[in-house]
């Protein structure tokens, strides 16, 4: 039975995002602040307003760190319809895509639902205002579809689903859908990982072709 992998699809929307988040509560406090001392300086104010203003906007500064530190991404867009992958095939939104009339096939694999974003070795980097974990949505493919080019991004939800497609799109690697570079750039593989797919390739051809 031939596998299929499904994703839901992210569409994101048009505009700007207005929601007040950790790193905007940061910075802005961060940036208040320094505007306000500047005035207070400016204009003598006394020192138990600048002392209590102060104070307040360094709280702010403290309640963005301190939210970063566990905020969840919410990427400014809706999560709906489906994406789905296999041997022969992509279908987005429920239409097809034959591999066969497919060109220029690429795509990027980051993170999943509730993976952190920052790495363990910069933990500093948390204190400046989050999202401190993926809401998995930033993954996408994109592709030339006869006079169409396509993108589609969509959510990956654990680490065994986007190891799933990991197996599938390597296997369009071996089918030839997919050219080397665009594979190894979005599996994010390092030297010895690319020389081992590269070596199963030559495995896998050897296989068919015997």
């Amino acid at each position: 039975m031939q596998e299929e992998f499904q994703a839901k699809i992210f569409t994101i929307k048009p505009g700007f995002d207005w929601r007040l988040n950790s790193s905007r509560l940061f910075f802005g406090g961060f940036i208040f602040l320094i505007l306000f001392l500047i005035f207070a300086q400016t204009f003598e104010f006394d020192l138990q307003t600048v002392q209590s203003i102060s104070f307040f906007l360094f709280v702010l500064i403290m309640v963005g760190s301190r939210w970063g530190y566990n905020e969840k991404q919410k990427k400014f867009g809706k999560i709906e319809g489906e994406l789905r992958i296999n041997d022969n095939s992509i279908s987005i939104h429920g239409i097809g895509y034959e591999l066969k009339e497919i060109s220029n096939l690429a795509f990027n694999l980051l993170q999943v639902l509730d993976e952190q974003l920052w790495s363990e070795s910069h933990p500093i980097s948390r204190y400046y205002g989050g999202p401190a974990f993926s809401q998995g949505v930033d993954n996408y493919i994109n592709f030339n579809f006869r006079n169409q080019q396509l993108k589609v991004y969509f959510q990956l939800e654990t680490p065994s689903h986007k190891a799933e497609l990991s197996n599938i799109l390597k296997r369009h690697f071996f089918l030839g859908h997919i050219e080397l570079q665009p594979t190894y750039d979005g599996l994010h593989l390092d030297y010895e990982q690319i020389q081992e797919l590269k070596k199963r390739k030559l495995e896998w051809t050897k296989e068919k072709s015997s």
